[in-house]
């Protein structure tokens, strides 16, 4: 029997942060607290905003976007 749905809400989370970025998720929920303080903590420890490269901050954008992916998995 084929299953009509999902259950873990996986999907939908993926696809508003293609769509919108990390401006997608709940800034309110301590989760979204969580991975935007350790985002933050990446782009200190690669020296500041300013001085990382476009391409490092694209990295940094792809590995926070699959931390909260498995992140939402783990919680489910």
């Amino acid at each position: 029997m084929a299953e009509t749905g999902n259950r873990h809400g996986l999907n939908a989370v993926m696809a508003r942060v293609k769509v919108r970025g990390l401006n997608a998720i709940d800034r309110r929920t301590l989760a979204a607290r969580e991975l935007l303080a350790w985002r933050n903590e990446l782009v200190t420890a690669l020296g500041g905003q300013e001085t990382i490269s476009p391409q490092r901050a694209v990295l940094v954008e792809m590995v926070v976007r699959t931390r909260l992916f498995i992140d939402h998995m783990a919680r489910t």
